[in-house]
């Protein structure tokens, strides 16, 4: 995983913004000395993600972070930018809430399809992404593509599979095909992807 390349720069109190199940703490769990996990109480309503409201330890709003200025040492926020059309001032608040000299882990999908609808609003270059740091008084310490067009194919035909044959074939068989399309597109990412295509991008930002 790319993040275990950038771990290093996280420490002390961590706040995930937009946790969800808190996938990503365990790669932070050997640097930092608390992880709080934020989401909106609005996506615990939503369908299936009822198993969120067990990892989530505090509701808010990314527009208006529930913590006090300058008392965070690292902030996370994963695959939120993109449905936050505010975003400007999701940059903002974690500005506001982080120490100065710390760390911002913001990862942004590019090659992915329409999620989370109606909310899906943005997709950011690494161009964008940079432009959007300076312009938040940010230091973009690291800009790092994620993933090229095999890696959105296999992901695709993993999704393909779950849907078509998720209610007739046993679970078991439609995992091992998913996984098997997904470290076969993963190969071949690694060997032959091209530079513009690229499916997410993780970024290091500091506070100046």
């Amino acid at each position: 995983m790319v993040l275990d390349s950038f771990k290093e720069y996280a420490s002390g109190t961590l706040l995930d913004i937009g946790c969800g199940t808190k996938p990503f703490e365990e790669v932070f769990a050997s640097k930092v000395t608390y992880y709080l996990g934020m989401d909106i109480p609005t996506k615990i309503e939503r369908g299936n993600l009822r198993e969120r409201a067990e990892t989530i330890d505090v509701y808010g709003d990314c527009l208006n972070l529930p913590v006090m200025a300058s008392s965070v040492d690292t902030v996370f926020c994963s695959f939120v930018i993109e449905h936050v059309f505010e975003y400007d001032r999701l940059m903002d608040e974690a500005r506001r809430v982080l120490k100065k000299g710390a760390h911002f882990y913001l990862i942004s999908p590019l090659l992915v399809a329409i999620h989370e609808a109606p909310y899906d609003f943005f997709r950011f270059t690494e161009y964008s992404l940079e432009r959007i740091a300076e312009k938040h008084e940010f230091e973009a310490l690291h800009i790092v593509p994620v993933g090229g067009e095999f890696l959105f194919w296999g992901n695709r035909a993993a999704t393909f599979l779950h849907k078509m044959l998720g209610g007739s074939v046993s679970i078991g068989i439609v995992e091992a095909l998913s996984y098997m399309a997904q470290r076969i597109s993963l190969c071949l990412d690694n060997r032959f992807r091209e530079g513009t295509f690229v499916c997410n991008y993780v970024c290091v930002l500091r506070k100046k």
